[in-house]
């Protein structure tokens, strides 16, 4: 148990910092929880809130649990991770063996619309994203990038490319240019949308509105549409 001295002006993120100056504990690490008597605690995670917005009043009985969240991964840092991962294991993938030049047209196709997707997010990560949270655990990290590495790289790259016997395809049919035309819009889309976004929050803010105007105005999440028709392009485009 410690003893912090403050007032119900103290906000969340003063009081991090009072734990971190009482116990060594970085503020990335730390979860706080309130115990005011009801079923359930607290939990004090607006760093912009005040101890009064909780109604806590800091009468010296007040009790505030601190819960160690364990090592911590800047959040750019694990959406970095996530996509550079696929993005190597298909260049790998095309590179090895000289098979690059033994893709068919429906195999380079989707080799280039799988490296322009995470290539593009690879640039959202660094100059688009704006992340309500500084951190997360580094166990969860390691599960994102299971998922995209082995799914989206590994499990992808072998289906697609060397699992795919060469046909005597020598190019995009009609309908394949067709699909490569609506895969780049969708991805446009995506990046209008994640652009729209961003601009609703300030820079080094966690501020949160609705966002309006097209295409919100037609879709509630519509960047998650347009990537959801972008991988349908991908699926359509492989080879049968």
């Amino acid at each position: 148990d410690i003893h912090i001295e403050c007032d119900p002006s103290c906000s969340i993120k003063q009081l991090r910092q009072l734990v971190h100056d009482k116990t060594s504990l970085s503020t990335t690490r730390q979860r706080l929880l309130y115990f005011s008597g009801a079923a359930e605690p607290v939990i004090l995670n607006d760093d912009n809130k005040r101890l009064s917005d909780f109604k806590i009043t800091c009468d010296g009985r007040t009790v505030i649990s601190v819960k160690d969240l364990g090592l911590q991964v800047d959040w750019r840092t694990v959406f970095l991770a996530e996509y550079a991962g696929p993005l190597v294991i298909h260049q790998l993938a095309v590179c090895s063996d000289g098979r690059l030049g033994k893709l068919n047209s429906q195999q380079f196709a989707i080799w280039a619309m799988i490296s322009v997707h995470y290539l593009k997010r690879l640039f959202e990560s660094v100059f688009v994203h704006r992340f309500s949270h500084a951190t997360m655990p580094i166990s969860g990290m390691a599960k994102n990038c299971a998922h995209y590495w082995l799914v989206g790289g590994v499990w992808m790259a072998y289906a697609y490319y060397i699992n795919q016997a060469p046909t005597t395809t020598t190019g995009l049919t009609v309908g394949q240019i067709a699909l490569l035309a609506v895969f780049a819009l969708a991805q446009l889309g995506n990046l209008y949308a994640h652009l729209k976004l961003r601009w609703l929050r300030p820079a080094g803010t966690k501020h949160r509105a609705i966002p309006t105007g097209f295409p919100f105005t037609h879709c509630s999440c519509p960047n998650y549409l347009v990537e959801f028709i972008s991988w349908l392009c991908v699926a359509a485009m492989m080879p049968g």
